[in-house]
């Protein structure tokens, strides 16, 4: 599984969602909090910022793939 956490950038009239941290994992099926992926990065001040999570995953046994965006969320936390 991968996952990327994407930063939205904008002139006031137009934009771009840019990767900021990727993070890669094997996960086995079933739940619990070791099957899971976070792509994490550190906030230099507080400005309500714009992110985009993307999730991309590999069925091995089966050989097909998905990626997705999720849900764009607004959160406290700006980077460089």
């Amino acid at each position: 599984m991968t996952v990327r956490l994407e930063k939205w950038y904008t002139d006031g009239r137009t934009g771009i969602w840019a990767k900021k941290a990727k993070y890669q994992k094997s996960i086995e099926p079933g739940g619990g909090s070791s099957r899971r992926a976070a792509a994490r990065v550190d906030c230099v001040s507080s400005i309500e910022t714009a992110w985009g999570p993307v999730v991309g995953a590999v069925n091995v046994d089966e050989g097909d793939s998905g990626v997705g965006k999720t849900n764009e969320f607004d959160a406290d936390g700006r980077i460089g």
